[in-house]
């Protein structure tokens, strides 16, 4: 893990070694579970987000992130990161 220096390198080697395991679980009141993404699906979001961001052209532009609650944040603060 010595070359694990970033959120998304940790995220790419997580992904290799434990892909299906839960990585975030959405609770819709504390208790109640909405939705849940594994180190794969998590993997796979963030690099759809992040292609979609990549063609804007907005490479080291701050980005505002306007989410409802949810696991949404995670995967697009997650693209973010790997514009930088």
């Amino acid at each position: 893990m010595k070359n694990v220096t970033t959120l998304i390198k940790l995220l790419s080697h997580q992904t290799s070694i434990q892909a299906q395991k839960l990585t975030y679980t959405f609770l819709i009141d504390g208790k109640k579970q909405e939705l849940n993404l594994t180190y794969a699906d998590l993997e796979l979001e963030v690099k759809a987000i992040a292609a979609q961001l990549q063609s804007l052209n907005f490479a080291g532009e701050r980005a505002l992130l306007l989410y409802p609650p949810g696991l949404e944040y995670i995967t697009a603060f997650l693209a973010v990161c790997m514009q930088v």
